[in-house]
């Protein structure tokens, strides 16, 4: 009965139907393929301790499938592990950041030790030393220098003593050849000369 609608009518809600149920099929497949491939992409990033993109790749699979469990304990997971990497490094960071700072400091003590050194202000530049010591006990810089000072200064305070004894000495000399000569205000004015030399 090719006129009968009922038939053709049932065949096209049919064919419909199965149109419909093979459109949602392919859309679950679709969703199934980019979950799957998302996880995957996720687990290689995660074997290789690419924890960033392994977050991004989980995150998408959540986005695609919302309910599933594995992709969202590894995000909470990758979450606490990048929260103790970044304060991991934040520690490094801050700790690099001091030892450059004290490096700083130490050649900045250095640097002001020499420039006293040169401008032969020995006290000030044996305290600036000695300061860069106890900053850094292993350098032998500093204590080389402490040793320069001390050596400038015995040598200086040796000259010293000798310019003063050749002083007196001189004084002396010329009181008494004047006191011989009876030359008694040249004699007196020598002798003062040699007391202000060596006063006791």
């Amino acid at each position: 009965d090719p006129a009968n609608n009922y038939s053709a009518g049932k065949i096209s809600e049919i064919e419909a139907e199965i149109k419909k149920q093979q459109s949602a099929q392919q859309a679950r497949q679709s969703i199934e393929d980019r979950y799957n491939q998302a996880m995957a992409k996720a687990s290689v990033a995660y074997t290789r301790k690419d924890f960033a993109a392994a977050q991004t790749f989980y995150q998408e699979a959540l986005s695609i499938k919302p309910g599933e469990s594995l992709p969202m304990s590894r995000v909470k997971e990758i979450e606490v592990v990048l929260a103790q990497k970044a304060a991991e490094d934040a520690a490094r960071a801050s700790e690099k950041a001091k030892k450059e700072a004290f490096e700083k400091e130490y050649m900045n003590t250095i640097a002001q030790a020499d420039a006293l050194f040169k401008e032969k202000k020995f006290e000030e530049a044996q305290q600036a030393y000695a300061k860069a010591i106890t900053m850094k006990p292993s350098e032998s810089y500093p204590s080389q220098r402490i040793k320069t000072i001390e050596n400038a200064r015995a040598s200086e305070q040796a000259n010293l003593i000798k310019t003063q004894e050749e002083g007196y000495n001189a004084a002396m000399a010329a009181a008494n050849n004047a006191l011989a000569k009876e030359q008694f205000e040249l004699a007196k004015e020598s002798y003062r000369k040699a007391l202000t030399i060596k006063p006791d």
